[in-house]
């Protein structure tokens, strides 16, 4: 993840919020894989689905329960992915650090 702040992303004025969003996802992603006591996931996805449909431009198809909440939140940073630009400061260093 920290590769992806090193990018400059140009004509997308959210890319901080899909940095912090995916940040914040492969935490979650962290201690469900390698925490068995890890109890709030529901309530960590929740918080973080509630930040994604709030600050990220995305299309509603449904109502809006927990769960699709959740699952809307995915396609609407999905979304906010595809429809970033973005220049390597030198694509040569690129992986190094």
């Amino acid at each position: 993840m920290k590769e992806l702040e090193k990018l400059r992303f140009q004509g997308h004025r959210n890319w901080k919020t899909i940095i912090s969003s995916l940040n914040h996802i492969n935490q979650i992603r962290n201690k469900l894989a390698h925490d068995f006591t890890y109890d709030d996931a529901l309530v960590d996805l929740t918080k973080w689905s509630a930040k994604i449909n709030k600050k990220l431009i995305g299309e509603k198809h449904s109502k809006y329960t927990v769960r699709t909440k959740i699952a809307h939140a995915f396609s609407t940073l999905s979304e906010n992915i595809l429809t970033l630009t973005y220049e390597f400061e030198d694509i040569g260093e690129m992986g190094k650090s």
